[in-house]
Parts: structure tokens; sequence; C-alpha cells
């Protein structure tokens, strides 16, 4: 008779699975002990294209959004297993009625999630979807939740960005990238902020960031700002211009925050592009000790 295996071998041989998902669905009919490590696989991460899933939405179907709200109410651990939640391209165009019925039900279960990735989204739709918005502010603020990314997103002001990751109060390690405003690009005030936090109760460990870090940049120095920079020990910036003279702001604001985060650094990595076909791509890696 055949030796099972070991629940601790099984576990790691699924985990170098976690890509391919048709190969998790087919272990987990394998026996009981493959089950509950293929689950974990197949809900790690969870992405919802809003743009995709609207071209698959009828009256008559059932939405992602659904099914996943049936699943989870069915079993419960399920969602326990989620700690990736992407959303990609939100925007008025694209959030369906469903969506907004449905997606807040979705989020709210995700107790574990410890990343959170905003792509390709318009974030004025947190606050024009109130039940979507309170369910997002809601997650951010759970002890598991310690990443956030944010790219290719435009916001109303830098008001609405600030108070998004104000909400992140266990946040360790942030991502801005390619972020632009509409308005007003000005650092807030505390009385602009909800919720209101103390100042440097938010202390980053990881930080990277490109396009919009010469508005992130003030709000930092500030010292009613939630967000501590001083302790950061990864630091990834990306410059890009479109010539070799790129504005003195932009420059300004990466020297800022290494210096600000001081003798804490124990990786510093810094990319600089000036032209948009790829004529200059320098890159500068540094592991210090």
């Amino acid at each position: 008779m055949v030796e099972p295996l070991p629940n601790e071998l099984i576990d790691h041989v699924l985990e170098n699975l976690y890509s391919d998902k048709a190969t998790l669905k087919k272990c987990a009919l394998v026996g009981r002990a493959w089950v509950r490590a293929s689950q974990r696989g197949l809900f790690e991460t969870i992405v919802f294209d809003f743009i995709i899933d609207n071209r698959h939405l009828n009256s008559n179907c059932q939405t992602k959004w659904e099914w996943l709200a049936a699943i989870f109410d069915e079993r419960p651990h399920l969602a326990s297993y989620v700690r990736l939640l992407k959303l990609e391209n939100l925007y008025p165009e694209t959030l369906s009625q469903k969506a907004i019925a449905w997606a807040p039900q979705v989020i709210r279960r995700l107790s574990k999630m410890n990343h959170i990735l905003l792509d390709g989204c318009d974030g004025n739709m947190l606050s024009k979807s109130s039940l979507l918005g309170e369910a997002l502010y809601g997650i951010l603020n759970i002890p598991s939740l310690t990443r956030v990314t944010i790219r290719s997103c435009y916001f109303r002001n830098f008001v609405d960005l600030a108070s998004l990751l104000s909400h992140a109060i266990y946040l360790k390690a942030l991502t801005v990238d390619a972020v632009r405003f509409f308005g007003d690009t000005d650092p807030p005030t505390t009385s602009d902020l909800i919720p209101n936090l103390p100042p440097r109760s938010i202390k980053l460990d990881e930080f990277v960031a490109s396009t919009g870090i010469e508005c992130l940049t003030p709000w930092f120095q500030q010292e009613s700002c939630p967000i501590e920079v001083e302790g950061l020990q990864c630091l990834h910036i990306c410059l890009s211009f479109p010539r070799p003279t790129g504005p003195t702001l932009i420059c300004q604001s990466a020297a800022s925050i290494v210096q600000h985060a001081g003798r804490s650094l124990t990786k510093l990595e810094l990319r600089y592009r000036y032209d948009f076909r790829g004529m200059l791509n320098s890159h500068l890696f540094i592991h210090l000790i």
C-alpha cells in the first residue's frame, strides 16, 4: 500500500501551481487532503475587470459578483483564502447596476486579504457609488491589509487620494504608479482627511512610485500627515520625462524621499527614462547593508 504524502508536502507542491488555475481545479479532485490546498490557490487572487465583465453581462446571466457572493455564503471559509483583490477598469461607463449591487457584498467578506490593487480606475467612482466606496474603505482598515497598489488611476484631486490611503491604517507597502489628477494637487489639511488619524501613525516599510510622487512628497513632509516614510527599508522610484531635462520638481521630490528615509534604507532602486521610445533607460539598483 502506498503511503499518503504528508500534508506539508502537498501544500508546498500546490503553492507552486497557484498561477495555473486549470491544474489546481484538477488537483482539488485528487483527494480530501488536496482540496483545501487547491482551494487556497484558486481563491488567492480575485480579479474584476469591469470591461471584460460587462461584455458578458445580460439580464439573464449570473455575474461573477453574484456567483462569488453565493459561493461565499455557502462556504464562508473560501472568502478567507483571498489575499489579493484586483479592481481593473472601473469608471462610469463600466460600472453596471449589478456590479453596484453585488460588488460590495463580495468585498465585505474578504476579511483576510493583504493586498488590494486598483488599476486603470476612476477614483471618483468610490464617492459616486456609496455602497462600493464604503465596502472598499471598510476592508482597507482590516489588520491583514498591509499592501496597496494604485496604478494608472485618475482622481478628482489629491485630497481624494490622500483620504483613500488614510483608511489603510495597517499599511506597510505602498505603490503609486502613473496616478493623475483632474484638479487641485495641493496637500490636504488635517480637516480634509477622513478618517482623521494621528500624525505619523502609518509607518511604511516599502514605497514604489513614478508619476505622482511630486504630489505625495509635500504631503509626506507635513507634520500632520498620517503616513511616516522616515523608517523606509525599500524604496523604488521610476522617473519618466519626455526630454532629457525633465521637470526639476519631480527630481527634487525623489531626492527628498531618499533623504527623508535616512539610514533605515536597505534597498534603493532608481529608474530614469526621458524618451517615450526608450532612447534612454537608466537603472540603478543599490543593496544597502
